[in-house]
């Protein structure tokens, strides 16, 4: 998971947090666990993520049961 984000004097970084092993099944589902427990580790507000980046796959846009369905229902 890469992080990037702009601090207070708009210097922008980019950081890799972890690399996350998914094991059996990769469902959107198994993602959002993993990219969740992720934030809260490292103390990352839900509130302050303004886009996330996928390769496009169904477990990551599925509409109904996608990563990014489930995190936007989260962050409601």
């Amino acid at each position: 998971m890469f992080f990037r984000a702009c601090d207070i004097e708009f210097n922008i970084f980019e950081e890799l947090l972890e690399i996350i092993p998914m094991f059996d099944t990769t469902t959107g589902e198994d993602v959002f666990v993993s990219v969740f427990e992720l934030l809260k580790k490292y103390d990352l507000p839900l509130e302050k993520l303004s886009s996330v980046a996928t390769d496009g796959a169904p477990s990551m846009t599925g509409k109904n049961k996608g990563f990014v369905e489930r995190l936007q229902k989260k962050s409601e």
